[in-house]
């Protein structure tokens, strides 16, 4: 069986501004949790970046080795994580992407990949947070099945939300907001926001 996928953004996610000093970095903790996470998934760097330029801050900031591949030069309304999942063998369903926009880093092409997004403010939201809402998302195998499972719980809405705020409240990865998000007329997309 092949192992689930999951996309990680660079610019605001894995690397972020420091909220005390201003310069960029890796995000703090964030190594051990890829590595943790890198043990059952498959980890992919998604980016606007050009590819050799984000490879190169991968291995500036020491986390080169837990990504099999970068696929850079992904610009747009969002990122082709169906196309990217369907390239790589595996349905979009078991596919979740982790980043910070949420007009870039949700799917372009595919209701079926669950985005995480970051809502770091002058503190940053704890790598661990991630690793704990991959594991309970992922826990049947399919990201899908577990938002679908978890929205149920929360008694989120089916019908989108134009503003992500509006997201209903969620415990999973030690709380936040979860939902489908009306990216665009007739795209709607499976969000979960966690904030610092």
């Amino acid at each position: 069986m092949s192992r689930p996928l999951l996309f990680f953004d660079l610019a605001g996610t894995l690397e972020v501004r420091d909220p005390v000093t201003g310069r960029w970095g890796a995000w703090p903790g964030v190594a051990a949790s890829l590595a943790d996470l890198a043990v059952d998934h498959d980890l992919h760097l998604t980016t606007g970046d050009g590819t050799d330029e984000a490879a190169g801050t991968l291995e500036e900031y020491g986390l080169g080795r837990h990504f099999r591949r970068v696929h850079g030069d992904l610009r747009g309304a969002g990122k082709p994580f169906g196309a990217l999942a369907a390239a790589l063998g595996r349905a979009p369903a078991h596919c979740l992407a982790v980043g910070d926009n949420p007009f870039s880093d949700t799917a372009s092409d595919t209701d079926e990949v669950v985005s995480v997004l970051l809502e770091h403010s002058r503190t940053l939201v704890e790598p661990t947070r991630v690793v704990a809402l991959v594991r309970e998302l992922g826990v049947s195998g399919s990201f899908l099945a577990g938002f679908l499972a978890a929205a149920d719980r929360a008694g989120a809405s089916e019908d989108p939300v134009a503003r992500l705020q509006d997201l209903a409240p969620t415990r999973l990865g030690g709380g936040g907001r979860l939902g489908w998000w009306l990216k665009e007329p007739r795209a709607r997309r499976p969000v979960v926001v966690l904030a610092a």
